[in-house]
């Protein structure tokens, strides 16, 4: 669902990254709270992506919405195409449904997804390619948004391309709709002198 997008989910598309052609994040259409007054929606969430995207030099990587709310639903739609959108799986194509073992994720691919793909489409076992993460602790979207809604320091969930890029002043106002702040403070000049 991505709201929002962490640097363990970036870690998790770096990793498909490297064994695939193309990467497509479907980032689901139902925005998450973060706490009173913050709504995080897809909007957003892919704003964050195209960030995280070009921060980390990843050419093969593209963030968009989802069409439906449940992750599995919009895979079964991917695969099988019944619209035949261009974007979608083709004939020809082999699909490698990404998934973390990070609490039991994986296996929610553990049905046949084949059996929903169009003829012609391939979809290779995720359990063979599955995104183990590496680290100490790992990210949880639900404490990002705690933090967000709290006002608390979000850098430990930022990608560490986006910190040095200086866009963790960039991705706090996409999550807060308040404008960038400056981190540096303008020169003064000789009339404010």
């Amino acid at each position: 669902k991505f709201k929002p997008p962490h640097r363990g989910h970036l870690n998790m598309v770096k990793h498909y990254a490297s064994l695939a052609d193309e990467v497509k994040i479907l980032v689901s259409p139902i925005a998450r709270k973060a706490g009173e007054a913050i709504d995080i929606d897809a909007e957003d969430a892919i704003a964050i992506w195209d960030i995280y995207i070009k921060d980390s030099g990843l050419s093969n990587v593209t963030a968009m919405r989802s069409p439906k709310a449940s992750p599995v639903g919009a895979t079964f739609d991917f695969v099988s195409n019944e619209d035949d959108r261009p974007e979608w799986a083709q004939p020809g194509d082999k699909i490698l449904l990404g998934a973390s073992t990070k609490g039991g994720d994986e296996s929610r691919f553990a049905g046949n997804v084949q059996t929903y793909a169009r003829e012609g489409v391939e979809v290779l076992n995720p359990l063979d390619y599955v995104f183990e993460p590496q680290e100490e602790m790992p990210f949880n979207a639900s404490d990002f948004r705690d933090d967000i809604g709290a006002r608390r320091d979000i850098i430990r969930y930022l990608p560490d391309e986006c910190i040095e890029a200086g866009h963790d002043t960039l991705i706090l106002s996409i999550l807060t709709d308040e404008p960038e702040k400056k981190t540096e403070q303008e020169p003064m000049s000789l009339e404010s002198l």
